[in-house]
């Protein structure tokens, strides 16, 4: 019997070892479907966008993208994700004031702007005369007087950017940096209705037509108008154009002494940026020494332009006119004036336009509630850091792996990475009601004023917070940014991620790992490879404007740099798109992703999303990082989706695709080693 126990003993081991080789010779394929509500919405949306006539492996944005050929006529996933974010807080307002009921005085003030400018056709003659003087002050006076000889077109620029935040052409902010400031000149909004009239084709007497309807309502006499519908028309089409043809390309930063501005727009007189800065600027002391930054040259080119092909007086009338035609439905309560389409639709434009009235002096108050809900919890909150320190941390991962750069030059961008600083959610203090209240509490009462009266005071209070110690992290927050979806400033290292990006369908707190890395990581990882791209690699940590890549990295860089990415026959003619910033990001990304899966505490071999089960959970990371680029504009966003993904051998290894095939070209542009 002494015997048998160890025999019986040696022969469990052996039998214990002989499984565990089995085993891990042969693991056990795991393989399951998300099927919470989360993957369930990014499932049925993406299903629906998809076209599944078209071969993945011949135009991945058309697969992805192409079954938005519909009667909505769909746009972009960008318009889509502010469309949504605009209703949910149209829905929050609406709530509010329902549970106030006969006491709207207790509603926030952001339910009370908007209740203003809902209810403006209730108030429409007191509205009017007040931004008869609104204008007035600004200096466009047309069409009930011409334009002044005596007004610059870029004193009222200045004024409406600085103040009131309503300058067609460009921004102007404020920028901390380390221990001084410096001033920012951004490219602004251009909203889908101007990229509507660009591309409709209007007649001579249509367009007259339409102008009448703003002239009857301005009670103004077009018999004593000086300017013909033609003339008007094309210096309409003038304005439109200067901007939309550089809109939505990648922007090209530059940064110089403030004096610096009048060599960059001779058409402007010399010393008058600084003199109007000085004049509109109660903050701030310019000084011709200060640093501008400028988000893309392409703006002030852009004024020059104008100023020399339209001259001072038709420049002030476009002005006068795309001014009025941006607000003037607003403030007499007519949608019908500005928004086209059936009764349900132009309610409902007038509804999101009066919300982002609200958003634009209150930042993120519409959304309180909402966001409160998410972030409040530092659980929640970690969904957010975590991913963005795991996307810095991968950067760095991979860039210390680099046998072609020196180890200098590796720690200059680990150094960048590390300094980076960063806006993507508000300062804890907006979750906490009590203070949030008392942040917000600057702001006037808003029940029974007109709504060009909460407009105008509004937006006093908001400029007067500009030095406010909250400024930055909380009252300049916007859910939809007027700088669009992400900003990167090189010269401070300054990344923001605006709100709307973290909504479905690039981010859900509960999505798969496939969905979040595809989608709002990769997002993140193209703003962290700017610290090194063509233009980051001339700024160093310190924001000292000098090249710091190695003799030895240099030649290796520009190959990389300047490899042939195939970008198609749709790629910006004035701003082809290169291997940098997209290229790593896609691979920082798919990094991030892969460590992330390896890690997963359920082990899965495969984690498919309902209503997409065709597909892999790699599959799905592609799919989640074109749909996020999805866009029908006549410059659409095609080059972003595909050629990233025509460049992975990841993505024509999991879709199968032919080499030779559009998608999977023999030679391909990578920057990280494999």
């Amino acid at each position: 019997m002494l015997l048998v126990m160890p025999a019986i003993a040696t022969f469990l081991v052996l039998l214990a070892a002989l499984i565990y080789v089995v085993t891990r010779e042969k693991p056990r394929l795991l393989v399951d479907t998300c099927r919470n509500d989360a993957c369930a919405a990014f499932g049925e949306e993406l299903h629906a966008a998809i076209n599944w006539s078209v071969n993945p492996c011949e135009d991945f944005h058309a697969f992805v993208c192409g079954g938005w050929d519909d009667p909505q006529r769909q746009t972009a996933t960008a318009a889509r994700m502010v469309a949504a974010a605009l209703d949910q807080a149209i829905e929050e307002v609406k709530a509010d004031l329902a549970r106030q009921g006969s006491s709207p005085q207790h509603s926030s003030k952001a339910a009370q702007f908007f209740e203003s400018c809902v209810i403006a056709d209730t108030q429409k003659h007191q509205n009017l005369e007040e931004f008869a003087d609104f204008r007035q002050s600004l200096g466009l006076v047309w069409p009930e007087r011409n334009p002044s000889d005596d007004t610059h077109p870029l004193d009222i620029m200045v004024n409406l950017a600085i103040n009131w935040e309503m300058n067609f052409f460009f921004d102007l902010g404020v920028v901390a940096m380390r221990q001084s400031t410096s001033l920012l000149v951004s490219r602004g909004r251009m909203d889908d209705v101007w990229e509507e009239k660009l591309r409709s084709v209007m007649t001579i007497e249509a367009y007259e037509k339409y102008m009448s309807d703003y002239y009857g309502v301005l009670s103004v006499n077009s018999s004593q108008i000086d300017v013909t519908p033609a003339e008007l028309l094309d210096i309409e089409k003038t304005i439109i154009n200067s901007k939309y043809e550089f809109f939505y390309g990648p922007s090209h930063q530059d940064w110089f002494q403030v004096s610096g501005l009048d060599e960059k727009t001779p058409s402007v007189p010399a010393g008058l940026w600084l003199t109007l800065l000085r004049k509109y600027d109660q903050l701030y002391n310019w000084t011709g020494d200060d640093t501008v930054i400028v988000e893309d040259v392409k703006i002030l080119e852009n004024v020059n332009y104008l100023l020399k092909a339209l001259g001072n007086y038709k420049l002030l009338i476009g002005m006068s006119w795309m001014f009025i035609q941006t607000h003037l439905w607003a403030v007499y309560g007519s949608p019908s004036l500005r928004f086209r389409g059936t009764e349900q639709h132009v309610i409902k434009m007038k509804e999101r336009g009066c919300m982002e009235y609200v958003g634009s002096p209150f930042g993120l108050l519409g959304w309180a509630k909402r966001l409160t809900d998410s972030y409040r919890n530092d659980k929640d909150e970690e969904h957010v850091t975590s991913l963005l320190y795991r996307i810095n941390q991968h950067t760095k991962h991979l860039v210390n792996m680099l046998s072609w750069m020196d180890s200098k030059s590796k720690a200059m961008i680990i150094s960048k990475l590390d300094k980076m600083s960063r806006i993507v959610l508000p300062n804890d203090s907006f979750f906490d009601q009590r203070k949030r209240q008392e942040m917000y509490g600057v702001f006037p009462h808003m029940t029974g004023s007109t709504f060009m009266t909460n407009l105008v005071h509004a937006s006093k209070v908001y400029q007067s917070l500009r030095t406010n110690k909250r400024f930055a992290d909380v009252y300049s927050i916007r859910m939809v940014p007027r700088y669009g979806r992400e900003l990167y400033l090189y010269l401070p290292n300054f990344m923001a991620i605006a709100l709307v990006s973290l909504s479905p369908p690039m981010y859900y707190s509960r999505a798969t790992l496939a969905m979040r890395y595809g989608g709002i990581g990769s997002f993140v990882a193209r703003e962290m490879v700017k610290t090194f791209d063509e233009i980051g690699v001339t700024v160093d940590d310190m924001g000292k404007r000098e090249p710091w890549l190695g003799d030895e990295a240099v030649a290796a860089y520009q190959n990389k740099a300047n490899c042939d990415v195939h970008a198609g026959v749709n790629s910006a003619a004035w701003r082809p798109i290169r291997a940098l910033p997209v290229i790593p990001a896609l691979e920082i990304a798919f990094e991030a992703f892969t460590a992330a899966v390896a890690v997963d505490s359920r082990a899965l071999v495969d984690f498919k999303v309902l209503h997409l089960e065709a597909f892999t959970d790699v599959q799905i990371f592609f799919l989640a990082y074109c749909y996020s680029l999805c866009s029908k504009r006549p410059h659409t966003l095609r080059e972003d989706c595909n050629v990233p993904a025509m460049n992975s051998p990841i993505f024509a290894e999991v879709f199968h695709c032919p080499v030779h095939s559009p998608m999977n070209p023999p030679k391909k542009c990578t920057f990280f080693d494999k």
